[in-house]
């Protein structure tokens, strides 16, 4: 009973949970861009966790996850001031923070359970169940600053999310996290550090945890790396039904003002028919990104004429991102032509940015009717669109939509084969926002097992293969025209067949087991 009691008495006191919380906010925020050292966030949580252990209560756990929040989005979302208001970004970093606070209190309900193993599980299970709700929130939803993108480029890992998805390999990222942790608690276990008397039992439990997660973590990269492999060898081989669609994404780099001036206007007209030239002719579809003519093409004089123009010169089909007004309404579209200049199919993009596309209250709110982004709501579409391109269904997703692993299930669920990404980062100029975005396409080419044709005004335009390589690039602010013949897919990967229901009430059970049993031999 003694050891028991000392045992509870041990830990950091408060101010050093805090700064541990910081710590950890920093170092996760360096496995992002711009500095982008990702093998930083299979331990940078450590710090938060270790704080956790000490904090005990519900609100010393809930001001310990706002201390990490905070420090980890007020750099992150700082590109949003690029939007010149500070609204956004101080409302974007007081919303975000609440999922770590929220965090924060359910860690501490499955920190007081002494088996290092439901520990593990519990912690995993409780940020699993909030990245998904911070992804699925409706308006509000978003997923920069997930765990799982600052492994955009470690493919072999990468390869969980045609399985798991987006989700798994958060989750599995926070279980290596919270074993290694326990790990070293057990070091310190006989200073007082175990939760229970059998201060030396405790340690080997909580040593084979941390193994246990580090060997869920290597037999994932070695599944993971055979995968690849066997891609690359199919690569080499050739296609048995013939079927291949020869494409190209056009980046044209020109700069945009906010608002778009003439100039802007006249400068992207110029440089896609410029570029257009040296698309090769037998090219079957030819992509220009969001925003590439930066105005509504239904009023703006000449508009038409210039994408009809950039049809023919490709002969063959041209997907274009711009504007359209329609019966009063304004909308983020993607227009498909024929090689004749017709056009052929629109898509009007269903999932509008908050603040960048639209505005909410502003009516209500005087300080937002003279919000300097945007003076015009735009709509909403109505649905997903798949584009028939040479009998081969091409899907186009607009900028923030491409961001959420359920919109890319919603579409190949449909049956699309090709994923077009259309984006426009021109506001964000040279920010990390530009490469936040980029990187996530790799994810959805994982989960989906499809190409990804990223088309962005001025970067990064990228072709990935269906296991999220990178085979051509054009860095931001450049200008190029990428070439390349992909193979359509036709069935579903095996998370988009499942989607993320059974990793919910995996992590659900284990938050809740974790979180409220306790076993009498810890």
């Amino acid at each position: 009973m003694r050891a028991s009691r000392q045992a509870r008495a041990t830990g950091i006191p408060f101010p050093g949970q805090i700064i541990l919380s910081v710590l950890a906010g920093g170092l996760l925020y360096m496995a992002f861009p711009p500095i982008d050292m990702g093998p930083l966030a299979w331990f940078a949580l450590m710090p938060l966790f270790v704080a956790l252990v000490s904090a005990r209560t519900a609100g010393r756990g809930a001001l310990c996850g706002l201390a990490f929040g905070l420090t980890f989005f007020l750099p992150f979302m700082h590109y949003l001031t690029m939007w010149g208001h500070p609204l956004p970004w101080i409302a974007a970093v007081l919303y975000l923070s609440v999922y770590p606070v929220v965090f924060g209190i359910a860690a501490v309900l499955v920190l007081r359970n002494p088996s290092p193993g439901w520990r593990v599980a519990g912690m995993a299970g409780a940020w699993t169940l909030l990245s998904w709700v911070r992804a699925n929130a409706g308006a509000l939803g978003f997923t920069f600053g997930d765990l799982a993108y600052t492994q955009h480029d470690q493919l072999p890992v990468l390869q969980v999310a045609s399985v798991f998805g987006e989700f798994g390999l958060t989750a599995l990222m926070v279980v290596v996290n919270a074993g290694l942790t326990q790990g070293l608690l057990g070091l310190a276990a006989e200073r007082g550090w175990a939760p229970v008397a059998d201060a030396k039992g405790w340690q080997r439990r909580a040593n084979a945890a941390a193994l246990a997660s580090y060997a869920l973590l290597l037999g994932v990269y070695f599944v993971g790396a055979l995968a690849l492999k066997q891609a690359r060898h199919q690569d080499g081989q050739a296609d048995p039904q013939g079927r291949v669609l020869k494409v190209a994404v056009v980046q044209g780099g020109v700069p945009l003002q906010t608002p778009v001036t003439d100039d802007d206007v006249q400068r992207s007209k110029d440089t896609y028919l410029r570029l257009n030239t040296v698309v090769p002719p037998d090219t079957d579809l030819t992509v220009w990104p969001e925003s590439a003519l930066p105005a509504y093409i239904t009023s703006y004089p000449g508009l038409e004429d210039v994408a009809a123009e950039g049809a023919r010169q490709t002969k063959g089909h041209l997907l274009i991102g711009t504007l359209e007004q329609l019966d009063g309404a304004y909308y983020n579209a993607a227009r498909l032509y024929d090689a004749g200049g017709k056009v052929v199919d629109r898509y009007h993009k269903n999932d509008l940015l908050i603040f960048g596309e639209y505005v909410p209250l502003r009516d209500k709110l005087p300080c937002l009717r003279d919000y300097p982004l945007r003076n015009t709501d735009l709509t909403p579409g109505s649905g997903r669109k798949l584009f028939d391109i040479k009998g081969v269904r091409v899907a186009p997703l607009i900028c923030f939509e491409a961001t959420f692993p359920r919109q890319t299930r919603e579409v190949c669920r449909q049956g699309a084969e090709v994923l077009a990404f259309l984006t426009s980062d021109a506001w964000a100029q040279d920010t990390p926002e530009v490469a936040q975005h980029s990187f996530t396409a790799s994810m959805r080419a994982v989960e989906s097992r499809r190409w990804v044709l990223r088309a962005a005004t001025t970067g990064r335009s990228a072709l990935y293969t269906p296991y999220g390589e990178v085979v051509q690039e054009i860095p931001v602010n450049g200008q190029g025209v990428l070439g390349q013949s992909v193979r359509p897919a036709e069935g579903l990967s095996i998370y988009h067949r499942i989607g993320d229901t059974p990793l919910l009430v995996i992590s659900c059970v284990l938050w809740l087991v974790a979180a409220f049993w306790r076993p009498e031999d810890a």
